[in-house]
């Protein structure tokens, strides 16, 4: 049975172009009619059309289809790139810059939750909350004076205060230094691609990757996120879609 995993959540959240829901001027409206008391023809409809299911965007669609594939196949299809090597890699590295920032001990979560919608591994489960770590790639990536967490991992966040059960969460972006086999293989390809001497290159490279001598409070930015519980239910909902529409699927593949 279809479950979204925390991570991949926003993908199915979308509203789908024609879903319908109430414009503005029919939202004011309505909460005229209501005002007043009206029960009329009117009112059913617009009630009706702010009630109607969202129904599925076409980013939803395809994670569906993707997913199918996959159980279908019985491949898992993975995506990697130097971003995410590096994520996984320095994770430990990136928990031990938090904790030295926050004087806290927290260790790396290796419990998986689910329930009968969604599953997950939070990174950090704290007593009183759940925390999130995106190792950032340089300093190019790092969002230092970004104050609006990406639609995303806001997602993944209420996920996880869902399967875990807490009211907060954190997402902490970290600058931790970049793994030394990595420095070397981007220092190759610039000097290739550049035509430039490897040596001076990778001293470039190095000095946009290894960040020792900034402080924790300079290496560590976070975002803050709130329990949504008004998102259980449109999660719920949106799950049941997908459900759905991966029947569909399954029916027409079986001809």
């Amino acid at each position: 049975m279809f479950k979204i995993r925390a991570s991949q959540l926003w993908q199915i959240m979308g509203k789908p172009k024609d879903s319908g829901g109430l414009t503005l001027r029919q939202s004011q409206d309505l909460d005229e009619l209501l005002a007043k008391g009206s029960k009329s023809k009117r009112v059913q409809e617009l009630i009706e059309k702010r009630d109607r299911p969202e129904g599925l965007s076409t980013t939803a669609k395809t994670y569906c289809k993707q997913w199918l594939k996959e159980k279908l196949f019985g491949r898992r299809i993975y995506f990697s790139n130097k971003y995410t090597r590096k994520g996984i890699e320095v994770e430990d590295q990136s928990i031990g810059i938090l904790n030295s920032l926050l004087w806290e001990r927290y260790d790396k979560n290796e419990e998986f939750r689910e329930n009968d919608y969604m599953t997950g591994t939070a990174d950090i489960v704290a007593p009183n909350m759940i925390r999130d770590i995106k190792s950032s790639w340089c300093l190019d990536t790092f969002p230092y004076f970004e104050d609006v967490l990406d639609q995303k991992y806001y997602y993944q966040m209420q996920a996880y205060m869902i399967l875990w059960d807490k009211q907060r969460a954190s997402v902490d972006y970290v600058l931790a230094n970049t793994p030394w086999n990595l420095i070397e293989k981007e220092a190759y390809y610039k000097a290739r691609d550049e035509a430039k001497d490897f040596e001076d290159v990778i001293e470039e490279i190095k000095h946009r990757h290894i960040f020792d001598d900034l402080p924790d409070s300079m290496r560590v930015k976070s975002f803050a996120v709130d329990r949504d519980y008004n998102l259980n239910v449109r999660i719920e909902e949106k799950v049941k879609a997908c459900r759905e529409y991966i029947k569909e699927l399954q029916e027409d593949t079986d001809g």
